[in-house]
């Protein structure tokens, strides 16, 4: 692939990713800001979500910007993840599943210097996707009338991340991003649409921390870090009123609301033996508490998730076929919900399958599969479970060697 292609493609996904972005149908993606995205992909989607103590030549990982040293300077790196989703909602009185899809990842990446790592990308950070349906009596009659309620949109980042290696023990990084996006609801009754639209954009900046230590010559140990401090978006509101046909009736501007991204912290521990086996565990706490959600029977709260994960080459450097340098990859996952709703924090258990497919030039063919289920009563509550399709491409490509000529 040239240069001049790449740069095309991603320009041209860059364009796509911000225009459409839907990767839930969640009923409770209706309340403050969306549902959370956790950007799995590449190499950590199939490990459960791992990824704060990882740095490795082989991609980019986005749970930690310090892992960008661990970037070969000689290559050139572009990462796309695409996920599918198929949601099942389970209430006491009905049931619904819904299939969802998208880009969710890009990124691209190189180590200009050698203690120097930097990357740039877009990334959803919150998504909303509802469609709900209800019926009403029209006033003065028996007849009923169905009304819609819709919502899409939600809040991105397009990021710029660096980390630098003051030893070949320490490196600390940093993300700075630019957030921005719309968020729509929507009450579709009869031949009219009340849309309430909001805005919003801000600057945000996260840090990370990976520490290198060897316990022996194949026993690796890493230890990670990260940290990002809550985030007030002004939401700029507005009101319109419209007919069938999409003509606005009516235009009013609404007063200014307030959203908060969470202030995070994660903890991971990531070690191995040999070039045959990694494996790790990582903790993260995210504070939704900030926000609220207009309903007396909704909070927000804080999130806690624990992470175990592990990756097996059967044939590192020696591989006679393709089963024998494919990365198998597995995690497991549980975390509390960040609704408390009607009084029941439900926990969410994750089980992940993976795996890296080498392909020409030091690039790689993720997949990987995914069942989350949380455990939700039902009764007041929707018992929500999914099966996530998670496909990444990693290229690498060397770049940066100059030809001698004699």
């Amino acid at each position: 692939m040239t240069k001049f292609s790449l740069v095309t493609i991603m320009a041209i996904l860059l364009g796509n990713l911000i225009q459409a972005q839907n990767l839930t149908s969640s009923p409770y993606s209706m309340y403050g800001l969306g549902q959370p995205e956790s950007n799995e992909g590449g190499q950590t989607a199939g490990m459960g979500g791992l990824g704060t103590a990882i740095s490795d030549n082989t991609f980019i990982n986005l749970a930690n910007p310090a892992s960008l040293t661990g970037l070969d300077s000689l290559r050139f790196y572009f990462d796309l993840g695409i996920s599918v989703r198929s949601f099942n909602y389970q209430s006491a009185s009905n049931s619904e599943s819904r299939t969802e899809g998208n880009f969710n990842r890009l990124a691209i990446g190189l180590k200009p210097l050698k203690n120097w790592g930097l990357s740039a990308g877009f990334i959803p950070v919150t998504t909303i996707g509802y469609r709900i349906k209800d019926s009403q009596y029209i006033e003065g009659t028996s007849v009923t009338e169905n009304i819609y309620f819709e919502g899409s949109g939600g809040i991105s980042k397009l990021f710029i991340g660096n980390a630098y290696a003051f030893s070949p023990a320490l490196t600390l990084g940093f993300n700075a991003s630019y957030l921005f996006g719309r968020i729509s609801h929507e009450e579709i009754q009869n031949a009219l649409t009340v849309e309430e639209k909001s805005y919003s954009k801000s600057f945000y900046t996260d840090f990370g921390l990976i520490y290198k230590e060897r316990i022996s010559e194949k026993i690796p140990f890493n230890v990670g870090l990260t940290y990002g401090y809550s985030q007030r978006l002004k939401l700029r509101n507005e009101l319109n009123v419209m007919e069938s046909d999409g003509s606005i009736i009516t235009h009013d501007k609404l007063r200014s609301t307030n959203g908060y991204l969470p202030a995070f912290f994660s903890l991971g521990i990531h070690s191995g033996y040999g070039e045959k086996w990694t494996f790790g565990v990582d903790y993260l706490n995210q504070d939704w508490s900030k926000n609220s959600s207009n309903s007396s029977v909704i909070t927000f709260t804080d999130m806690h998730r624990f992470t175990i994960g592990a990756q097996f080459i059967p044939k590192p450097r020696v591989a006679r076929n393709l089963l024998e340098a494919t990365n198998y990859r597995m995690g497991f996952s549980i975390e509390n919900s960040i609704y408390n709703i009607r009084g029941e924090n439900p926990l969410i258990y994750k089980g992940s399958v993976g795996l890296g497919i080498p392909l020409k030039n030091n690039s790689m063919l993720n997949l990987a599969v995914s069942y989350e289920k949380d455990d939700a009563s039902g009764k007041n509550t929707i018992q929500t479970s999914a099966l996530k399709f998670n496909l990444g491409i990693a290229f690498s490509e060397i770049w940066f060697v100059k030809t001698k000529f004699r």
